[in-house]
């Protein structure tokens, strides 16, 4: 009862879009090859099967949810919401899916068409815990680049690209993260993942949304051969 939404607030102002634009297709953030070497730490869980499933249900189709399963688990030994173990059940749940989105992101973006030039800024997170970890998805037409903290740099980004990619971390079903925001305010480009929330905020949420990652591959093409069509979208968001 004493929580409230509150209108998000972006540091992120409108850029001019460039003459020539630095990235064709690029995505921001933490980004793993695959699963398996990082679920093997989770593997002795008793929940480890549930989110395999729930990993992979997600990346056949972009718009299935987590909640249920978590839920599920966590009736198991306790069926009211405001049980302590249920809540604990819950949040050990969706702490343990969170940690595998780097994971998830490396799997949706090794199956984007091989034509698309796609450009990763960050990349593995082992540099957060001072690891000096390299682990890149192999592939002739990524090409990684360092972490950008300051803003300034970042919104260059999002405005020299001509297709931003948000791929949501999983412990989300609804919500509509920041970069969707962010990228908005400085007049980019942007395609994100569905979700219930995206049409609350603009219009265009058809246009830049996918529902599974053959949607992405179709308006990734569609997008980059109908630059009119797609400064007019910016536009609008």
């Amino acid at each position: 009862e004493q929580v409230y939404p509150i209108l998000h607030g972006s540091e992120f102002k409108k850029i001019a879009p460039p003459e020539n634009y630095t990235h064709e297709v690029s995505f921001v953030g933490h980004v793993l090859p695959d699963l398996q070497p990082i679920f093997a730490e989770y593997q002795h869980l008793p929940f480890s099967h549930l989110i395999a499933a729930d990993f992979w249900s997600r990346l056949v189709s972009l718009d299935n949810k987590i909640d249920p399963s978590a839920i599920a688990y966590s009736s198991q030994t306790a069926n009211s919401i405001e049980n302590a173990e249920f809540i604990a059940r819950k949040s050990a749940y969706y702490y343990t899916i969170n940690l595998l989105s780097p994971c998830f992101r490396g799997e949706l973006l090794k199956r984007l068409d091989s034509q698309f030039k796609l450009d990763i800024i960050g990349g593995d997170p082992g540099y957060l815990s001072g690891l000096s970890c390299d682990r890149k998805i192999e592939s002739p037409t990524i090409t990684y680049y360092p972490p950008v903290l300051e803003y300034t740099r970042i919104q260059n980004v999002y405005a020299s690209s001509k297709i931003n990619l948000n791929i949501t971390s999983l412990q989300f079903d609804d919500a509509v993260v920041n970069r969707v925001i962010d990228v908005a305010s400085v007049g980019g480009f942007i395609l994100t993942d569905w979700k219930p929330d995206l049409s609350k905020i603009t219009a265009v949420s058809e246009q830049i949304c996918y529902r599974s990652i053959e949607e992405l591959n179709r308006k990734i093409l569609y997008y980059l051969t109908h630059e009119e069509e797609r400064l007019a979208i910016a536009t609008q968001l």
